[in-house]
């Protein structure tokens, strides 16, 4: 799965039952594990998050470019992608509307994954708001 971040974009504090693999493909990741704290990835480099592990990742604090992964997940994640996905074309640009986010958590919450609070984000460096 490809994903592109652009500056100040970021995954929240997360953790779900499978393993994934995340490489970068351009610019610096910044990666969050509960066993690690935040470390940059730069383009090239990987991180493999194991199962139930909780982390958080965003576009490194220091670019200003656009990261791009690409993302290892197993066939059950891209179930739950298949399920809430939509085509690129069809996504209108900014915040998505509360009924596709509830559906998202929803069906996030049916595959077993977990996700942190405010204060748990916070905790870990990752504000949002």
């Amino acid at each position: 799965m490809k994903v592109e971040l652009d500056p100040g974009v970021g995954m929240a504090l997360h953790s779900h039952p499978e393993r994934e693999t995340v490489f970068v493909l351009s610019g610096e990741f910044e990666a969050w594990t509960e066993d690690g704290g935040w470390i940059v990835l730069p383009s090239g480099d990987t991180i493999d998050v194991m199962e139930n592990r909780k982390y958080a990742g965003r576009n490194a604090k220091s670019s200003s470019e656009k990261t791009v992964l690409l993302i290892a997940i197993t066939v059950n994640m891209g179930r739950l992608i298949d399920e809430v996905g939509r085509p690129i074309d069809s996504i209108l640009s900014g915040v998505p509307d509360s009924e596709t986010v509830q559906n998202f958590f929803e069906a996030s919450l049916s595959y077993g994954h977990w996700f942190g609070t405010l204060e748990e984000n916070a905790t870990s460096g990752f504000f949002m708001g």
